[in-house]
């Protein structure tokens, strides 16, 4: 049905790639190179606690051994179902440090959902906390691992040191499930070069490499919590986990003087009330 102009539009003219961006690096190397430039920097804060660049590195490098000791490969995957924090961050980086993808699973969701993306995924492993993980819809066969109670107990025996040569551009980095609005919901994959073509076309494009400070305000279950996630730490900034009432308070963002935040338009909105203004500095 197409014409041959329509049709070269379609499959040429619209995935021409202008740019030349290094086809050979990873999230978790960007993220590496960062931990070099400022390893003494805050990376995430939440609630009154926070790390440095090169303590984030370190915790997350001692997860990523952990599982390795427990058996995940590259492209294996990870379901991690837990509250927004410093130890949700430890815990994505640790997945994919391991060459593993992580599996975002909101833990306010109906769990109906929870148990389909489980068992959907095959997940051998969750990571979780102790205020979730008794919940969890899991079967028999997967180990659950609580970030808080097994820290000291287990994971602080692993090395410090990133494990070698994993993950690659090519593996998975994470499987994001869709709404299932139209049916069941279904995991799409979404790839470590996705998420650098992503990470070097915005920084390209926006200021947004000058911005000092970010904020998640959305679930880490949709790609929207996630890219925000990613940028913030590839550019050196400090990466405000807010909880939900926080995500909705201006007053709350206007104190953290947030330079960047991404967030749908109707969130967007329930900021720019008549007695609650924000507005981001860049």
């Amino acid at each position: 049905m197409l014409t041959s102009e329509e049709e070269h539009q379609l499959l040429k003219a619209f995935n021409t790639k202008e740019g030349s961006y290094p086809t050979d690096k990873t999230i978790i190397d960007l993220f590496q190179e960062q931990v070099l430039k400022t390893p003494d920097a805050t990376a995430v804060a939440h609630q009154g606690t926070s790390l440095t660049y090169k303590q984030l590195e370190e915790r997350s490098n001692q997860l990523a051994n952990y599982l390795i000791s427990k058996g995940i490969r590259p492209n294996g995957l990870v379901g991690i179902c837990i509250e927004r924090s410093i130890e949700m961050m430890v815990g994505i980086l640790g997945i994919l440090k391991s060459g593993g993808a992580y599996v975002p699973i909101d833990p306010h969701h109906p769990k109906a959902r929870i148990a389909h993306m489980l068992k959907d995924s095959r997940a051998s492993i969750v990571i979780s906390d102790a205020k979730n993980a008794e919940h969890l819809p899991v079967e028999e066969q997967v180990e659950v691992i609580k970030l808080e109670a097994g820290w000291d107990e287990k994971i602080t025996r692993a090395s410090t040191k990133r494990p070698k040569g994993i993950p690659s551009p090519l593996n998975i980095a994470y499987v994001i499930y869709t709404s299932g609005s139209t049916g069941t919901p279904k995991g799409t994959l979404i790839a470590h070069r996705s998420l650098t073509d992503y990470f070097y076309g915005i920084t390209e494009r926006t200021n947004i490499a000058s911005c000092q400070s970010f904020a998640i305000t959305s679930s880490f279950a949709t790609d929207l919590g996630n890219t925000v996630i990613f940028t913030a730490l590839l550019v050196g900034g400090v990466l405000h986990i807010l909880s939900e009432d926080e995500a909705i308070s201006a007053q709350r963002m206007a104190q953290m003087d947030i330079d960047c935040i991404k967030m749908v338009p109707s969130h967007w909105k329930t900021l720019q009330t008549k007695d609650s203004l924000f507005i981001p500095k860049k």
